[in-house]
């Protein structure tokens, strides 16, 4: 009896531990090659965002760059400030985004999140051409990003535009149901397992 608790406990852990992380990665986000980005897509509305197929630019500077799968997303025209936010306003954990730079070897992002009491968290990094996960961890309702390159007026063709893919968040458990993970329901399985031979061992008839 004890163990069949043990192994309930567990299971809730795994499930509440595992439960809310979700994964915009843009896939299917338009059926053309670029398109501006789907109003609420993902559960956020976007401003200033486009997405892009990159198998439909084979040969060009925009192939080969989503960080997963074959969409990703990218600030329009090179805007140099864009933002984002959940549709409904509730506020989620940003866990981690992946950026690069269309150009620039050494684009500088300055990225807000605004918080539960108002205040804005912030954050400057420097990407290069290959996708980047950058990590935050932040409670925010918002994003907005402002990008300046080095290369200035020096050079044509948006020097500040940047590639963004796989935004990874968390949501409130009021705010989301989801699967467990495999890893953990696996971890789960094993240790009733071993509870359950550990105590048939000390159970003598």
């Amino acid at each position: 009896m004890k163990t069949r608790i043990f192994c309930f406990m567990l299971a809730l852990v795994a499930l509440v531990g595992s439960a809310h992380a979700s994964v915009i990665s843009f896939e299917g986000a338009t059926t053309y090659g670029s398109a501006v980005m789907p109003d609420k897509y993902g559960g956020w509305t976007w401003n200033g965002f486009g997405v892009l197929n990159q198998v439909d630019y084979v040969g060009t500077d925009y192939a080969n760059r989503s960080g997963s799968g074959d969409f990703y997303a990218y600030n329009l025209s090179g805007e140099r400030r864009v933002g984002f936010g959940t549709a409904n306003n509730e506020f989620v954990t940003l866990n981690s985004i992946q950026f690069s730079s269309y150009l620039d070897e050494s684009l500088n992002l300055s990225i807000n999140g605004r918080s539960q009491t108002g205040d804005w968290y912030q954050r400057n990094i420097q990407v290069g051409l290959g996708m980047e996960s950058i990590y935050f961890d932040w409670q925010v309702d918002r994003i907005e990003i402002f990008a300046t390159s080095s290369l200035g007026s020096l050079i044509w063709g948006d020097p500040t535009k940047f590639f963004m893919d796989n935004l990874t968040f968390s949501e409130s458990p009021a705010n989301a149901i989801s699967e467990p993970s495999s890893p953990n329901l696996l971890l789960v399985a094993a240790i009733c397992l071993l509870g359950s031979a550990n105590f048939r061992r000390h159970v003598h008839f």
